[in-house]
């Protein structure tokens, strides 16, 4: 349903179908699923059950991944937990 809404340009969408597409946060242009994306670097950190400054402090120096739109920070928590895991594993060594 989502990929037959996608084909078509977003102005082109109705109110009921962009509000579908936008509360579906796991949608990508494509219209294929991928990793679940978490908004915001407090329901990040609620996420992984760290402090939000620790996220902060992960996010400037280039630790885990993101993608940021104005004010907004989106995290893709698998690429997040990959990063996370390597960065643990290279301090183990």
């Amino acid at each position: 349903m989502i990929n037959t809404k996608l084909s078509k340009p977003l102005w082109q969408c109705t109110v009921g179908e962009f509000l579908e597409i936008m509360t579906d946060g796991s949608v990508t242009s494509t219209g294929k699923k991928d990793g679940r994306t978490i908004r915001g670097i407090n329901n990040l950190a609620a996420e992984l059950g760290v402090s939000t400054p620790t996220v902060h402090k992960w996010k400037k120096s280039g630790v885990i991944p993101f993608s940021q739109v104005g004010r907004i920070v989106h995290f893709d928590i698998e690429q997040v937990q990959k990063a996370i895991k390597l960065r643990k594993e290279g301090r183990n060594d």
